[in-house]
């Protein structure tokens, strides 16, 4: 209303005068002791001297704030859902190749272990360290299985050897007898 602006006492016409002293110079105010409704305000000296005053039905301010929170649950829910499937997601991402590696582990470890087999996994992560890591030993450990083969094939032929010399002697040892 033009007329009023400057002219009218606002506090005295609306019956908020025991609230005009209340309103802190330097941070805003709000009044929510009315049951039905709100006064908010806030004073702006070093703009113009004036104090910039809302107020209406308290239910329309809740609304607001009903309407807020309500957004604001569900954006917590969606993050809240977001998350736990990303968190399921990775958790199935490693824990699979990992169950694998246990596996195979358990293979070598019970002795009936088949050292050609290779673990699948070629990412650049740990696990893929892991996976690499297995494969290299398995690799070894087969590089030494059959190097003990081979050990024991030239040792087996060195015996029957010694034992054909022994042989060979001992029938020596008879004729010079």
């Amino acid at each position: 209303d033009t007329s009023k602006v400057a002219k009218d006492n606002f506090y005295t016409e609306y019956g908020f005068s025991d609230l005009a002293t209340e309103i802190p110079d330097d941070a805003p105010y709000l009044n929510l002791k009315n049951s039905d409704q709100y006064f908010a305000a806030r004073k702006m000296p070093n703009l113009c001297g004036w104090t910039l005053i809302t107020i209406g039905p308290l239910k329309e301010l809740y609304k607001e704030i009903n309407h807020n929170m309500n957004t604001l649950i569900l954006l917590s829910l969606g993050v809240l859902v977001v998350a736990l499937a990303s968190s399921f997601f990775v958790a199935i991402r490693i824990s699979h190749p990992l169950k694998k590696i246990a596996t195979a582990m358990t293979e070598i470890s019970s002795g009936n272990a088949d050292l050609s087999n290779r673990l699948d996994y070629n990412m650049n992560d740990e696990i893929g360290e892991i996976s690499n890591g297995f494969n290299r030993f398995t690799e070894k450990l087969r590089d030494i299985m059959v190097e003990l083969k081979r050990s024991k094939d030239v040792l087996s032929y060195a015996g029957e050897d010694l034992g054909a010399s022994t042989e060979d002697t001992s029938n020596a040892i008879g004729q010079i007898l």
